[in-house]
């Protein structure tokens, strides 16, 4: 239990001290191992069986010890009526106050070590971009959950009315719990196994090349268009084998990490509140407002869509530092990972605190306004332009294959050109904004409730000039780090001078 002395601070538990000096080693580890070295196989002693100087390395270990000391006894927190109180230092003392209805996010970290010991690291994020608020490493599970309630309650009493309901011990709502199927499946369809695949590449180049017979697949210094020239029909025919393995292989790799990122993974909801768990190697556990969540977007590819799956991933304005995600931006983060198609209706009307958004299980079914007409013949002459300068570029190469290797990009860049001139386009539902675009292959589609618009912005390029066009930028708090913005381009000016007048006056009601 968390110690409660009479003033009402409290401190942090008693591990913080031994995960606190782990974390800092972990840190140093590329200082450690030559100093360890440097004791271990060091010739030259003295009487006394160190060298003068050997002692001194111990300083940097004290000295970090010490550190972690003062920093235990000067840190403390304390529950106040509006605000958590988070108080730290001797001589520069600082003490921070962080109003409870200002809280994003309260996110909760627990690698295999914490979760033997029953400790947690506890994050607090406000939205100021800046980073988390306060970082309370480490807390028990009983004083996390103290924290927890004492948030809740004061975002009920000083919160927007309605914010919070009634104190009720309802039980928690399952809102998404994809199985370890579908986790593998979400791997297989997103291909997000990179890490693992640059790892075994890793260590296969570390090894014998010559002994394994897979110094022949690369190319020389002769240069690469060499080794094709030379390459024998059975030589091809092995590369494109090892190509196709090597696929099934990162395939497999992204499944695995898939599992082992999104294991355990559930999404529920509490009155007003959303929970996350997830991880197996390292467990996190976010607590979100759901009246905070500033966007909502939903992510799918071909692949995705073939198997009728789908991403959703929301913006909170707060700083997300997982290092071990896949999406790096500030405020974004993965809601769930995958859904089926036919629940991302139900699963956006539970997220969506005004409940106006339309049935997404039919996305035609919507009022889409597209992008002007001669958005693709515009793109298309850019791109066109760009594959002839390939073509250029790579003549005095390879020469009369240039010419076909031009076709072949120009072909490519004018078939993503045309999906993305037909995809790109908005709706309304309600109080919110709905924007669909695509790259080509993924397909995004985001959902901004007009009360959490901060800026609007038109802007015209000197393209845009040319073509008679506009684009509009609706910016969220933490829209600078977002990871698909709601900047929807090639709007002819009449369409865009509309939207940019009703976003507007939303805005500002």
């Amino acid at each position: 239990m968390p110690s409660e002395p009479a003033d009402g601070w409290r401190r942090l538990h008693p591990l913080t001290l031994i995960f606190a000096i782990g974390s800092r080693l972990h840190a140093s580890r590329a200082l450690i191992l030559p100093a360890l070295l440097a004791l271990v196989v060091s010739k030259g002693r003295s009487a006394h069986g160190w060298d003068a100087w050997q002692p001194w390395l111990l300083l940097p270990a004290l000295a970090l010890l010490a550190l972690e000391v003062v920093h235990y006894f000067t840190l403390a927190y304390r529950f106040d009526a509006h605000d958590i109180v988070v108080a730290r230092g001797i001589f520069w003392t600082r003490e921070r106050h962080i109003p409870y209805a200002r809280v994003q996010n309260i996110e909760l970290v627990q690698h295999w070590a914490h979760r033997l010991a029953g400790v947690a690291v506890v994050r607090l994020d406000t939205g100021t971009g800046a980073g988390a608020e306060a970082e309370l490493a480490v807390l028990s599970t009983d004083a996390v959950q103290e924290l927890r309630d004492a948030v809740r309650d004061g975002r009920r009493r000083d919160g927007p009315v309605g914010l919070e309901p009634p104190a009720a011990a309802a039980p928690p709502d399952v809102l998404a719990a994809p199985g370890l199927r579908e986790l593998a499946l979400h791997g297989l369809l997103t291909s997000r196994g990179t890490v693992v695949l640059f790892a075994i590449a890793g260590a296969l180049w570390q090894g014998d090349l010559d002994g394994w017979g897979v110094r022949r697949y690369l190319p020389s210094w002769t240069g690469v268009w060499g080794e094709v020239a030379r390459a024998t029909p059975r030589l091809a025919i092995e590369f494109a084998l090892l190509v196709v393995v090597a696929l099934l292989v990162f395939r497999l790799a992204s499944a695995a990490w898939s599992v082992v990122k999104h294991f355990d993974f559930s999404l529920t909801a509490r009155g007003e509140e959303l929970f996350q768990s997830y991880g197996l190697i390292t467990r996190v556990g976010r607590t979100i407002a759901r009246a905070r969540i500033q966007k909502l977007t939903i992510t799918d590819t071909p692949l995705m869509r073939w198997w009728g799956r789908a991403t959703l991933t929301i913006d909170t304005a707060a700083f997300v530092p997982e290092k071990h995600r896949q999406q790096q931006q500030e405020g974004s983060h993965v809601l769930v990972p995958i859904v089926p198609w036919t629940r991302v209706a139900a699963l956006v009307r539970a997220v969506h605190p005004t409940g106006s958004t339309a049935d997404l299980t039919d996305l035609d079914a919507l009022d889409w306004q597209p992008v002007d007409p001669r958005t693709f013949r515009r793109l298309a002459r850019v791109r066109t332009v760009l594959a002839i300068a390939v073509g250029i570029g790579l003549w005095f190469a390879i020469h009369w294959w240039a010419i076909a290797l031009a076709l072949l990009v120009g072909v490519w860049l004018d078939t993503l050109a045309w999906v993305s001139a037909r995809l790109t386009a908005f709706a309304w539902s309600g109080e919110t904004l709905i924007f669909r675009s695509s790259n080509g292959w993924t397909r995004h589609i985001s959902l901004v409730r007009t009360s959490r618009v901060q800026v609007v912005t038109v802007r015209q390029s000197p393209l845009d000039l040319r073509w008679a066009m506009k684009r509009v930028v609706v910016d969220t708090a933490g829209a600078a780090g977002g990871g698909h913005h709601v900047d929807i381009p090639w709007l002819s000016v009449p369409v865009a001078d509309g939207l940019y007048a009703r976003l507007r006056h939303a805005a500002v009601q």
